[in-house]
């Protein structure tokens, strides 16, 4: 997940303006928390692990309040620009794909502010709540896409830009969309979809009330009901609150990222690992314990012997050879290794 991480890392220097110098730690933290199952940033008082201290650009690990700021005040186009940036599309450039758009709902529990209402599944009932509307690829099982918006918005009122985007930022050869029936609650709406497939674009066919997947990884795995808040709670009307969206997508975003490169980890892996869930890689591989050394040209990462560690000896061999290496450790290569099996008892 090194690897990755340092990727986004390098996109979003090139999107984000840094006055503070708290990119580094906020972005490597928010992606690895998702990872080892840290659920809420205030979670962060009780984490005294060294090798996340190190993994997220520090020697210690890092503050509640520091993460905590640098989510709180991320622009909305600096990071519609990030999201640009990492969006996979290549995976369907070319290709006939077959994408579905959900729309996930978010509930928020305040009464101070008077945000929007939506409907909630959990709740079977309208309360105030936020969403965000995902592009996923079935092909790959890769997230695509993400936008955030305030909670009265569904999907007939996203469907035609979201379908727009995909024809035109993946250029795929054919797309087969599918909405599930949010997108057609109006006849303007199936209308829109219907003139957008016959007439501006003929490489779309469109399939209305689709079977709509559950969420459970996204949920469960990476506590996605537990991204930041979109409305501003500095907002000086607390009736008409302000919607700067850019935490609530970034953070949304980041689940989508770390679920795609957690799904190319599991691939790679030796083994029958392909498909599984974030929450069976974290408690197979991730939360391993291990020792670290460090020496004036390395960190070295050791973990300790668990069973099944052979079906990482590829993914390792690759990771070492890549020579990913630490800036803010003064530049020390990583190195991980495996604790070899003990030797066969010999005699009865």
């Amino acid at each position: 997940m090194l690897g990755p991480a340092l990727g986004w890392l390098a996109s979003a220097r090139q999107c984000f303006d840094d006055p503070y110098g708290a990119l580094t730690r906020g972005l490597l933290t928010s992606a690895f928390a998702l990872v080892v199952g840290l659920g809420r940033v205030f979670h962060l008082e009780q984490m005294e692990d060294q090798g996340f201290a190190r993994l997220t650009g520090g020697r210690r690990c890092p503050s509640r309040y520091s993460v905590g700021g640098w989510r709180r005040h991320l622009p909305w186009y600096e990071v519609d620009a990030f999201c640009r940036r990492t969006s996979p599309w290549h995976l369907i450039a070319g290709d006939a794909a077959l994408v579905r758009y959900d729309e996930h709902t978010i509930p928020r529990w305040t009464h101070k502010f008077h945000i929007p209402k939506g409907y909630v599944t959990t709740r079977n009932k309208h309360r105030r709540c936020e969403k965000l509307f995902y592009t996923y690829d079935l092909a790959s099982g890769r997230y695509l896409a993400v936008r955030a918006t305030p909670g009265d918005w569904g999907l007939i009122d996203l469907a035609v830009p979201l379908a727009r985007q995909t024809l035109e930022r993946g250029q795929p050869e054919y797309l087969h969309a599918l909405f599930d029936a949010g997108a057609g609650q109006s006849d303007a709406g199936v209308r829109a979809l219907w003139n957008l497939a016959q007439e501006d674009d003929p490489r779309l066919d469109v399939t209305l009330r689709a079977c709509r997947y559950p969420h459970r990884v996204g949920v469960h795995d990476e506590f996605l009901d537990a991204v930041p808040c979109g409305y501003d709670k500095d907002s000086p009307n607390s009736k008409r609150p302000r919607f700067p969206r850019g935490p609530l997508q970034m953070l949304g975003w980041l689940v989508a990222l770390v679920y795609n490169a957690v799904g190319d980890l599991a691939a790679s892996l030796a083994g029958d690992y392909a498909g599984s869930h974030v929450g069976t890689m974290r408690r197979q591989f991730f939360n391993r314990p291990g020792a670290l050394y460090e020496t004036p040209e390395a960190l070295v990462v050791r973990l300790e012997r668990f069973a099944g560690q052979e079906a990482l000896i590829p993914v390792i061999d690759e990771f070492n050879a890549a020579g990913h290496r630490l800036p803010w450790l003064e530049d020390r290569r990583v190195v991980v290794s495996l604790t070899p099996n003990g030797q066969p008892r010999s005699g009865p």
